[in-house]
């Protein structure tokens, strides 16, 4: 098998689908649609104000921050997040994403595709 190359920067972003979510988008990058992977990178862009609301699901999250500065809520409390920090969101935890800088908060987002 070959290895998968895609130039991020030609990978259109689209607006996060979800109830409050706001100035959020987000690509798959790689995922089962590329090849026969057990997890999933992601790209997120937070513009300024921008927010993912309060929610929880099965899967954990594996995050790495590349650009801007952003607040994760997990399980009540707060972390701030800046180009370089990486966080771990466990599974099954109330969780939200929050642009509190002043440039766009760009961040990779690694998940499960299977539940154990």
């Amino acid at each position: 098998m070959e290895p998968i190359i895609k130039d991020v920067k030609k990978i259109k972003l689209v607006p996060v689908e979800m109830e409050g979510a706001e100035k959020t988008y987000m690509a798959w990058l790689i995922s089962d649609k590329d090849a026969p992977v057990t997890f999933a990178m992601r790209i997120f862009k937070v513009e300024p104000g921008g927010k993912i609301p309060l929610h929880s699901h099965w899967y954990c999250h594996e995050i790495f921050c590349l650009q801007g500065r952003g607040k994760v809520t997990v399980a009540g409390k707060e972390y701030i997040m800046e180009a370089w920090n990486a966080v771990y969101v466990p599974p099954e935890v109330p969780h939200s994403y929050e642009n509190i800088g002043n440039e766009d908060w760009i961040f990779l987002c690694m998940i499960p595709l299977k539940k154990d």
